[in-house]
């Protein structure tokens, strides 16, 4: 996995992996992907964080 997929990676309500189009870079994961990752790494949830900057 390049760098760039980790940072610029967002979740989706659709089904599967594709290019992140809207950014540019990295991917999109939908339920299916996390549900599958959450089972293999034996957990429960996960946190996903966005910082937005207010723009002046």
């Amino acid at each position: 996995m390049i760098l760039t997929d980790v940072l610029w990676s967002d979740p989706s309500q659709r089904q599967g992996i594709c290019k992140n189009r809207a950014q540019g870079r990295g991917l999109r994961w939908g339920p299916d992907c996390t549900e599958a990752f959450l089972k293999m790494s034996k957990l429960k949830v996960i946190i996903f964080y966005v910082a937005v900057e207010k723009l002046s």
